[in-house]
């Protein structure tokens, strides 16, 4: 096509195609022309806003300095492309979002500046959802580490109180464990919304696409809800003796911890296999190794150590299962070895800890289970044996 055969009716009709809303000013700001696109998103007939000012789309903007800056920079200079975000009132009241490709060009020796705008609404709404949830989250995690905080100060020489306080910090602690595990599903969620919105607009989504897109998001969430399930099996009470499968609950105390564990860097070593039943409390027993597996955590990245590892073997000797937990950290200094085990004692900043995680492994070991639980040093850190009746027979 040559020049003598393009006219403006031309570039009209392929504006008018267009899926965006588009809209151009003169030098002066003035709007010359608007597609059928933008009269339906705003509810404004061309008739009502074609020879009227920019003023009258600011009007419609929030106040934003640094919009109505860029703005300036793209009627002032002729080379300059910008994308930004806006949001304004439509003619029925409502506020809408949309993101805008602003371009200035001459036409016959004159400025024009011609604007191409996106409805983004379903995104700011995923976005704003998302926003809402991590503070949320944060929230809670402030507060419960704050009630577990003043309890301890006042009920410092109640035992029951100790116990509560227990919960409530691996509470605390668990929410971390579950933004861990929902961080990727989440943002991923996130890319599937805006992968629907993009398609859409493009007139690519199809059935095909959508139900491979229906399919990803199901399976996410379908994990996270596994997750929610396992927090909340994990602290349903459990005043029933029974048999259980020791090998099950340290797997399950694992899976609790294993995305704060590899967000370390830290390498699971399991030497078991097959199945040890002993007699007891299975949640109960099953905390007493999420506090071992945390606190050896903890002393690993304490430690600077480039080799990280935590090692979980499982055996049976002599009627007895034998749960050894070794960590790569810093080991424990051979003067308070004898002490870790007591109420309030820690080696952690205060801020990092509260000194009950090993006194409540012991109390749910011993008192609770029946068994025995001792910490030794070795060469590559620090080894806490754990020693439980058998009933394999």
């Amino acid at each position: 096509m040559n020049d003598k055969n393009i006219d403006i009716e031309f570039f009209k009709s392929l504006l008018e195609a267009l899926p965006d809303m588009i809209h151009v000013n003169d030098h002066l700001g003035n709007i010359v022309y608007v597609n059928s696109q933008y009269s339906l998103f705003f509810g404004f007939g061309a008739d009502e806003v074609i020879g009227k000012n920019r003023s009258f789309i600011d009007s419609l903007i929030e106040k934003n300095s640094d919009i109505i800056n860029r703005d300036k920079a793209v009627l002032e200079n002729s080379k300059d492309m910008v994308v930004i975000e806006e949001r304004v009132k439509l003619k029925s009241g409502k506020e809408a979002w949309f993101e805008t490709t602003k371009r200035s060009f001459e036409y016959k020796g004159k400025k024009y500046t011609i604007y191409s705008s996106e409805d983004i609404n379903r995104r700011k709404s995923h976005q704003e959802s998302s926003k809402r949830w991590q503070v949320d989250m944060s929230k809670l995690n402030t507060i419960l580490k704050d009630r577990v905080s003043k309890e301890l100060e006042k009920n410092r020489d109640k035992d029951h109180i100790l116990i509560q306080q227990s919960k409530l910090a691996a509470m605390g602690e668990m929410i971390g464990n579950i933004a861990h595990q929902w961080r990727q599903p989440l943002n991923t969620l996130s890319l599937l919304f805006a992968k629907i919105d993009r398609y859409f607009d493009r007139g690519k989504l199809d059935r095909d696409e959508l139900d491979k897109i229906g399919k990803n998001a199901s399976t996410l969430i379908s994990q996270m809800s596994d997750t929610i399930d396992d927090f909340k099996n994990f602290y349903v009470p459990n005043k029933k003796r029974e048999k259980f499968d020791v090998v099950n609950m340290v797997d399950w105390a694992l899976k609790l911890v294993e995305s704060a564990i590899a967000s370390n860097n830290i390498e699971v070593i399991r030497e078991y296999s097959g199945n040890f039943y002993t007699y007891g409390f299975p949640n109960e027993f099953s905390q007493a190794i999420l506090n071992l597996i945390s606190n050896a955590k903890d002393s690993i990245v304490s430690s600077g150590k480039f080799d990280r590892f935590i090692k979980i073997k499982i055996y049976e000797f002599n009627q007895k299962i034998i749960i050894e937990i070794k960590d790569s950290g810093v080991g424990i200094p051979e003067d308070i070895v004898d002490k870790i085990f007591e109420p309030y004692f820690t080696t952690k900043e205060k801020s990092n800890g509260t000194g009950i995680g090993l006194y409540m492994s012991k109390k749910i070991i011993e008192d609770n289970m029946g068994g025995k639980i001792a910490a030794k040093n070795e060469s590559e850190g620090a080894t806490f044996v754990i020693t439980m009746d058998s009933y394999n027979t």
